[in-house]
């Protein structure tokens, strides 16, 4: 996946290090991944 469309979802949520990734079990979890490693826990 681009990075830029992880970072756009992010965009607006506020302090990525405040925000929390969780995975419902959807998908492969590869974004989920990608987006914990921008900031979220």
């Amino acid at each position: 996946y681009p990075i830029a469309a992880i970072d756009h979802m992010l965009q607006g949520l506020g302090e990525p290090s405040r925000l929390v990734a969780a995975d419902v079990g959807a998908g492969s979890g590869i974004s989920t991944r990608m987006a914990a490693e921008r900031g979220p826990e």
